[in-house]
């Protein structure tokens, strides 16, 4: 997001955020953002797959957030 304004975001709204990037085709390269979207859920303690996601990648990851939000 434009001048830092993610800094001040859930990741829940991330996660919508780049789930629905992803469906409109809005990402000119999803596997590196998935796999930057992986690297920031990691940092917030937020478990997903290792190794390269497989497409729909930003899917695998929204599910993945989803999935631990709902377990803590």
């Amino acid at each position: 997001m434009a001048g830092g304004q993610h800094a001040g975001r859930s990741l829940s709204h991330l996660s919508e955020t780049v789930r629905l990037a992803n469906a409109c085709g809005a990402l000119q390269d999803p596997d590196l953002a998935a796999a930057r979207w992986h690297a920031l859920l990691a940092v917030n303690g937020v478990a997903t797959t290792a190794g390269r996601p497989a497409p729909p990648a930003v899917e695998m990851a929204f599910n993945a957030h989803r999935d631990a939000e709902h377990w803590r």
